[in-house]
C-alpha cells in the first residue's frame, strides 16, 4: 500500500473511533493536550527536528545518506522542504506521525524517538505535509 493509500484508508477509521466514543475518559483529548505541551517545548527547535527525522530514515550505518533543506520564499509566504535519501515513507511511520509516542524509531537507534519531531513543525505550520517516494532511493 502506499502512503497516499495508507492516509485514505487509515483516517477515516481514526476519525471514527473517535467520534463513536461514549465514554467520558477521552484519550484523544488527553493526548492533544499533552502533544501540544510537548510541540510548544519543541518550538524552537522544529528545523532540528525535521533535519533529524531526514537523518533517521537512513539505514544505520549509512554513509552516502543526504539531506537537503530548502526554503522558498514568495512575497509574505515560505515553504520549507526537508527531504532525504533514506527509505520510503512506511505504514509504520504514519503510525508514529499520528500517535503520541510511539515512534518507529527504537530507543538508540539513529537520533529522535519521542514522537514529537515533525509535530513540533506544527507550530509554524498548522497542517505541515509528509511527503514520500513510492520507493527506496
Amino acid at each position: 500500500m502506499n502512503p497516499r493509500e495508507l492516509v485514505a484508508n487509515e483516517s477515516p477509521n481514526r476519525i471514527r473511533d473517535h467520534l463513536d466514543r461514549k465514554a467520558r475518559y477521552n484519550p484523544t483529548k488527553s493526548l492533544t493536550a499533552i502533544t501540544g505541551q510537548l510541540t510548544q517545548e519543541y518550538e524552537d527547535r522544529f528545523l532540528v527536528e525535521l533535519i533529524q527525522n531526514a537523518y533517521d530514515a537512513h539505514k544505520p550505518g549509512t554513509r552516502d545518506g543526504q539531506v537537503h533543506v530548502r526554503l522558498e520564499e514568495s512575497g509574505d509566504e515560505a515553504v520549507l522542504y526537508v527531504a532525504n535519501t533514506g527509505d520510503s515513507f512506511a505504514e509504520a511511520n504514519f503510525d508514529a506521525l499520528t500517535n503520541v509516542a510511539q515512534s518507529s524509531k527504537p530507543p538508540g537507534e539513529g537520533i529522535g524517538n519521542k514522537g514529537v519531531g515533525f509535530r513540533s513543525s506544527s507550530v509554524r505550520r498548522p497542517m505541515p505535509t509528509a511527503m514520500s517516494s513510492t520507493s527506496a532511493t
